[in-house]
């Protein structure tokens, strides 16, 4: 070899054969492939060599991390009565990996938001629930008015329902018709109350503490399970 070049296929192997799995005729179907290419002014480069090697041989000595685990005997491999200590360990980083993956799974999921934590779903259901409570609560102290307009507390309406009683002299219809909007306007606050007790029986149901669908009471079930092992 000259000045870190290669020369011959034999210098080649000499040189990786230390470290690597190889043989004259590996490396003399390389050159014909072009996977180790020569250099322009002949033979081959130290850095192109090693290069070729690290690609596509197999070293002699595994440095890689996943390799530093202690090699196995016979017994501990299953053919003695050791055996069931390999296979434990086995399944112990079967386990491990298998957790793994689905943490990873599971991670890139919530990265792609599909995922949300629980306390958010039960915060954001439980600002709902409030809004929409508060919502029907207003709604009956507010349309009171409007419900009694309904009914007749407007001066149209309760002329017609002064009318429809027998009432016949401008002054009794008059007198009449402010009777009728005095007293259905004073029944407005009683229909808020009305209105509040029928809100507190429709929203029990949703209170009371069950699931309405099988999936998501079992779904809450493995949930919980989950947390207490935690």
């Amino acid at each position: 070899m000259n000045e870190g070049i290669f020369t011959n296929l034999k210098q080649i192997q000499d040189h990786l054969s230390e470290r690597y799995r190889v043989t004259y005729y590996r490396i003399q179907k390389a050159c014909e492939r072009r996977e180790l290419v020569e250099r322009r002014g002949g033979g081959w480069t130290v850095r192109t060599v090693e290069q070729w090697a690290r690609a596509f041989l197999v070293p002699l000595v595994d440095t890689s991390p996943d390799a530093d685990a202690p090699s196995l005997s016979a017994e501990e491999q299953g053919t003695g009565p050791l055996g069931s200590v390999a296979e434990e360990k086995l399944r112990h980083q079967s386990r491990l990996l298998e957790i793994q993956a689905r943490k990873q799974e599971m991670e890139l999921q919530k990265a792609q938001g599909l995922y949300t934590k629980t306390e958010i779903i039960e915060d954001e259901l439980a600002a709902r629930a409030r809004a929409f409570r508060l919502g029907l609560e207003r709604f009956g102290h507010e349309s009171g008015q409007d419900v009694a307009a309904v009914y007749g507390a407007t001066p149209k309406l309760a002329r017609k329902l002064a009318e429809r009683l027998g009432f016949r002299t401008e002054e009794d219809l008059q007198r009449a018709q402010v009777l009728i909007q005095d007293f259905l306007l004073s029944r407005a606050p009683q229909y808020a109350i009305f209105f509040a007790e029928a809100v507190e029986r429709l929203l029990d149901s949703y209170a009371t503490g069950r699931w309405w669908t099988d999936e998501m009471r079992e779904a809450w079930i493995k949930m919980e399970e989950g947390g207490a092992h935690e």
